[in-house]
């Protein structure tokens, strides 16, 4: 195989296993907007206790928990909403007080990039606050990045990359 001919098929394999662009702030926005309440409880039903750690939809449309034996109603509740809005990943850390929804998320397991909805009793501080994810994750950059942008009352718009 010549070198152009190499660098082509390289170049097709990782740009099909990026899939599609992550959803734009405005879509994000638009969600929230449309359905707070929905979020709000979907928050509420998250930190409950015993807390769910993490809920994940599976292709098959399977929904996994962290912990498993979380109650059908909680879980239940969980499921519908995220089939609503297209939500694969509900996730939360084991001492509450965040819960990150995946709004979009495309490549593969060792790069890529995802959106998340964000509700946190304090302001993170582990990345920069910006105007607009979008225009800031579409600069250049040779390094893992996470942005946050603040939308109000504790919600963030978390985009992450490469």
């Amino acid at each position: 195989m010549n070198r152009t001919a190499g660098l082509i098929a390289v170049s097709t394999l990782i740009l099909a296993g990026c899939g599609p662009q992550p959803v734009k702030d405005s879509a994000v926005l638009d969600a929230l907007r449309m359905d707070r309440p929905g979020f709000e409880q979907a928050v509420g039903w998250m930190n409950e206790k015993p807390a769910i750690q993490s809920v994940d939809r599976r292709s098959d449309g399977s929904v996994t928990t962290v912990p498993a034996n979380v109650d059908a109603r909680r879980v239940q509740g969980l499921e519908r909403f995220m089939g609503r809005h297209g939500i694969t990943h509900v996730g939360s850390p084991p001492d509450g007080g965040k819960v990150g929804f995946v709004m979009s998320g495309s490549g593969l397991g060792v790069s890529g990039q995802a959106k998340s909805l964000v509700y946190s009793q304090v302001a993170p501080n582990d990345g920069p606050l910006v105007a607009d994810t979008d225009v800031e994750m579409a600069k250049p950059s040779e390094r893992w990045r996470v942005v946050r942008r603040s939308v109000g009352d504790g919600w963030y718009i978390e985009n992450s990359c490469c």
